[in-house]
């Protein structure tokens, strides 16, 4: 209903055409005022469903790199033992060098080869060590990068989508 379809009557406007007129205007915006409800609330469903999807992919990669923090801790633990190793096995050498020469030889020439062996060991670790330093620094880049995309995408920072716009706009 228009405002020139609204019933003159004797002392202006008809009250009954005026009421018809209000209730058809109030009826229109409710009807607006819904549509856009509907559309924020789906739009927000849609966001909270990415923050669980992101929450959970942040959680699995948080125990991921637990796990291999505690790689990192028993390969070190494992290092230090066997360097400690090392060390006990030069000490018992040089204690029983004064006893017997010829023993002796004996045993640095064995105490040498499983120095030797640690020593591949311990160089095999370093190299699982740094490849899996290498791999997390990688991880960790590539989920920041995420994090910075989403954070850039986040309505919060967007916020022309929720502007209202004038009566005149429309």
């Amino acid at each position: 209903m228009n405002l020139e379809q609204l019933k003159k009557g004797f002392f202006g406007y008809n009250k009954s055409s005026v009421y018809q007129y209000i209730s058809s205007q109030e009826e229109e915006f409710s009807k607006k005022i819904l549509e856009k409800a509907e559309e924020h609330k789906k739009i927000e469903e849609q966001y909270l469903e990415k923050i669980k999807q992101l929450e959970q992919e942040l959680q699995e990669t948080k125990q991921r790199v637990e796990t291999l923090q505690n790689d990192q801790m028993m390969i070190s633990a494992a290092w230090m033992e066997a360097t400690r190793y090392a060390e006990q096995l030069k000490k018992e050498a040089e204690q029983h060098k004064e006893k017997d020469r010829q023993k002796w030889k004996q045993q640095v020439e064995k105490a040498n080869k499983e120095l030797e062996h640690y020593q591949a060991r311990v160089k095999n670790v370093r190299e699982m060590v740094t490849s899996l330093l290498h791999n997390l620094d990688e991880k960790s880049m590539n989920i920041n990068t995420q994090i910075q995309t989403l954070q850039e995408e986040c309505p919060s920072h967007n916020m022309a989508l929720f502007e209202r716009k004038n009566e005149s706009e429309k």
